[in-house]
């Protein structure tokens, strides 16, 4: 979810932001479990402006490297109506998989 450390909401409106923010967030969740983004076998993305998220997060050639690398894992797009809170622009899910 595009929320800071308190669960409060960041960047009203902006997609390419929110994604950002989301991402930094299971990045740290990914370190956290001594993992990375190499370690991911599996994204989903809940956007509610589809067009949006293409134009301004998957084609833009500065998005983070979770995006735009040679060796992606699965993805899936699925567009929403809504999402949890109104004012969500994007959600990210994913999983990944690391050695004991």
């Amino acid at each position: 979810m595009p929320s800071d450390e308190h669960d409060r909401l960041v960047h009203v409106g902006d997609i390419r932001a929110q994604s950002i923010a989301v991402l930094d967030a299971l990045t740290v969740q990914l370190k956290a479990v001594g993992a990375t983004w190499d370690d991911v076998v599996f994204r989903r993305a809940y956007a509610v402006d589809v067009p949006a998220f293409v134009e301004h997060c998957v084609r833009d050639a500065t998005f983070p490297v979770p995006w735009n690398r040679e060796r992606l894992s699965p993805s899936t797009l699925i567009g929403m109506t809504a999402l949890a809170n109104p004012d969500f622009l994007i959600e990210l899910e994913i999983a990944a998989v690391i050695a004991d």
